[in-house]
């Protein structure tokens, strides 16, 4: 993994020096590379990527079975998303998490998938973009802030990467979809993108990035060009 980073590190830094046409092509040959690589490794390692989501939900299912059958969802009832507010660092815990079937049933998680319906792709794969250019349109402060604490909170607690991955997508395409939140916002955009750099650098993040058509090199350079350097 060390060498793929080194080799994306070594291309950004000649970016300025060749084409546009010439860098994209650069990185899809890179990335073509990296899959060809995966697909060499032993079976066992293909098989976790390839059938992660299968694995996941017959471990689900163990734990439905484990589960009472008057185990039914009571998030609405504690707390219902977006109706008042919440002084919490816990947000997660108003969230449904245990399997697949407890986040179709959770209240608060459908009113949070009709704000972010990328969402869905954390029950399944659905057929809608992620934005690839940034959208300039008004934003109501609070509101941003709210959804990014949702979004953090609950990377925190899952536990399966493609699922914090998936979330991880969801959030920074919430944030270019907002551009002007974070033109307003230096300091907090300065924040994210040395984040999205550090996670980006992870071949799975990249793997998944192919597999849920994530353009997650046009999104380092969006923000890249809104952080003003002194």
């Amino acid at each position: 993994m060390d060498e793929h980073i080194d080799i994306f590190n070594i291309i950004y830094s000649i970016k300025d020096k060749i084409s546009d046409n010439d860098f994209l092509e650069l990185n899809n040959k890179i990335q073509k590379l990296i899959q060809e690589n995966r697909q060499l490794k032993t079976s066992n390692e293909i098989h976790i990527y390839v059938s992660d989501s299968e694995e996941e939900s017959e471990e689900e299912s163990e734990e439905l079975e484990e589960e009472s059958e008057h185990n039914q969802c009571i998030c609405s009832t504690r707390w219902g998303l977006f109706d008042s507010n919440i002084d919490s660092k816990n947000m997660d815990d108003y969230f449904c998490l245990d399997s697949i079937e407890s986040i179709k049933k959770c209240e608060n998680f459908k009113r949070l998938f009709d704000t972010l319906p990328l969402m869905k792709n954390l029950i399944n794969k659905i057929d809608l973009p992620f934005v690839e250019e940034p959208i300039e349109q008004e934003y109501v402060k609070e509101l941003f802030i709210f959804i990014v604490r949702i979004l953090l909170s609950l990377v925190d607690r899952l536990i399966k990467k493609r699922k914090k991955i998936i979330i991880f997508f969801v959030m920074y395409d919430y944030l270019i979809r907002n551009i002007n939140f974070l033109k307003d916002n230096q300091k907090f955009t300065e924040g994210c993108l040395k984040k999205y750099e550090e996670i980006v650098a992870d071949e799975d993040l990249v793997y998944y990035a192919r597999e849920y058509n994530v353009n997650y090199l046009r999104w380092n350079e969006i923000l890249r060009s809104i952080v003003q350097v002194e």
